[in-house]
């Protein structure tokens, strides 16, 4: 956890190998996934603090089998879109119960990484069959 103000690290967080970037919602909560590019395949995961209360509230494996994927993450409202570039898919987590099986919003995605959200809908994405 870094203090904005002072740019100096102020606590610190359990976090699975590799742990990568790091996004937080209006509700409380911060989803952070691991396994990215940072050495050897490691079973990764989805990890759900509780911000103000600095625990683990959930997490939810992301493969079968280890891998050295780096996930993007975006968080609105009360879902979680992560970009998986190994398995070329981009899934939705829902926040208010992760262990829920994620929604395949598209599959066949050359390699999604980054997310930004809008409002509008420009049919930008082929998502094959889906």
């Amino acid at each position: 956890i870094v203090d904005a103000a002072k740019l100096e690290v102020v606590a610190e967080l359990p976090s699975r190998p590799f742990a990568g970037r790091v996004e937080i919602g209006a509700n409380g909560r911060a989803v952070v996934p691991n396994g990215g590019s940072g050495g050897p395949p490691v079973p990764q995961y989805l990890r759900m603090f509780d911000v103000s209360k600095r625990t683990v509230v959930a997490e939810v494996p992301l493969h079968p089998t280890p891998g050295d994927g780096n996930f993007g993450v975006l968080v609105h409202g009360n879902v979680v879109f992560v970009a998986d570039p190994e398995d070329h898919s981009i899934r939705v987590f829902n926040m208010r119960n992760l262990q829920e099986p994620p929604v395949v919003l598209a599959t066949a995605h050359e390699s999604p990484d980054g997310i930004a959200w809008s409002p509008l809908r420009v049919g930008i994405l082929d998502t094959g069959s889906n």
